[in-house]
């Protein structure tokens, strides 16, 4: 797939390239972190609607992890 070949090359260029697209997976991950944990705070622990409301946007973040978990596994190349 001509998206993963260019990122193979990219990151395969110097090691400043692979560097940086670590600390970049690393800052998306850590501001989601704190976006997750600010809504948290917002919906605080209260009734049983903010249980199945907190229940329900932690479904949805497994679901988008697990997608993107297969997306990787079917469609990057075994190649790279």
């Amino acid at each position: 797939m001509f998206i993963f070949d260019r990122m193979d090359n990219f990151l395969a260029h110097s090691t400043d390239n692979f560097i940086l697209f670590i600390l970049i997976g690393i800052l998306v991950a850590l501001s989601s972190l704190i976006i997750y944990g600010i809504y948290m705070k917002k919906i605080r622990n209260g009734d049983d609607h903010t249980l199945l409301l907190k229940f329900r946007i932690e479904r949805q973040m497994f679901y988008a992890l697990l997608l993107s978990l297969v997306f990787f596994l079917f469609f990057v190349p075994s190649e790279s």
